[in-house]
C-alpha cells in the first residue's frame, strides 16, 4: 500500500519529521512518501489563505484515493486508535 503525506506549512516541523520518521518505521512494508505544500504568506486575509491552500493541497490529492486529515487542532489518537479506525475505513473500501 502506497501512502501519501502531504503538508502545508512553511517549512517542514520538527514534530512533523518525528512522526513521519515514526510512522515509516511502523510500516516497513508499505511505500510513504512526503509532500510539503508551502503556505501562503501571513500578509494574505486567513479566508485567501485557507482558500489558496485548499486548492493547493486538493490538486495534489488523487480523487480515487482515500484522505486522511491531521489536524493541530484536532483530536488526538493514540497509534493504536489510529490503527483500528483506519483498519474499519480500509474495510469498506
Amino acid at each position: 500500500m502506497k501512502f501519501k503525506i502531504h503538508s502545508i506549512s512553511k517549512k517542514s516541523n520538527d514534530w512533523e519529521a518525528k512522526g513521519i520518521a515514526s510512522l515509516v518505521k511502523k510500516m516497513p512494508h508499505h511505500e510513504v512518501t512526503f509532500n510539503n505544500i508551502r503556505a501562503t504568506s501571513k500578509n494574505n486575509s486567513q479566508l485567501y489563505s485557507i482558500e489558496k491552500e485548499s486548492n493547493l493541497l486538493m490538486s495534489a490529492v488523487e480523487n480515487k484515493n482515500t484522505t486522511i486529515l491531521w489536524d493541530l487542532k484536532g483530536k488526538q489518537v493514540s497509534s493504536e486508535q489510529f490503527s483500528k479506525n483506519y483498519s474499519r475505513l480500509v474495510v469498506r473500501v
